[in-house]
């Protein structure tokens, strides 16, 4: 795992770097999995940024750093949804979304939570079920006129406590 990397909570001030992030995530990142349209449909180039914020606000967010630069961030909601995490295209596969989902487990374990719940992306599946995660559904979504594939995952935290609370999906 890259020692380099440093978390810390974002601020809405980060808000307009963190779309950015996720435009070229998607656009550059996800390409090999999902077409230009579908891109162009997930991460519009005139991006609603009030609405972005406000999706934020309803997350508990984490930024991960390397060199000083923000190299992903990931959100999450009380009721274990593992919101969004994005990684720039040029900080994949050097430890940056395992660490963000590893805080993220950290704070639920906190929490008592007994899971944690995704719809993960074609692209994000491979490093979810890396930590833990497992393909409960595999679903059709459409976004803005687009239809896209993704999977509806699952983590356990505890054995003990049954099955984690899934209602949104």
């Amino acid at each position: 795992m890259d020692k380099d990397i440093t978390l810390r909570s974002a601020t809405p001030a980060d808000y307009q770097a963190m779309a950015t992030l996720f435009r070229e995530s998607v656009h550059r990142g996800a390409a090999r999995d999902y077409d230009a349209e579908q891109r162009a449909a997930w991460a519009p180039v005139e991006m609603d940024m009030a609405a972005f914020a406000a999706r934020q606000d309803l997350c508990r967010v984490w930024i991960a750093e390397r060199a000083g630069a923000m190299a992903g961030f990931v959100t999450s909601r009380d009721d274990g949804l593992v919101d969004m995490l994005f990684v720039h295209p040029d900080h994949l596969r050097r430890g940056v979304g395992r660490r963000l989902l590893e805080i993220i487990e950290t704070e639920a374990r906190r929490a008592g939570r007994a899971g944690l719940y995704a719809n993960v992306s074609l692209t994000a599946r491979s490093l979810f079920e890396a930590c833990g995660f497992q393909v409960m559904a595999d679903q059709v979504v459409e976004l803005r006129g687009r239809r896209f594939r993704n999977f509806h995952m699952v983590r356990r935290l505890d054995r003990g406590a049954g099955t984690v609370v899934d209602t949104e999906r």
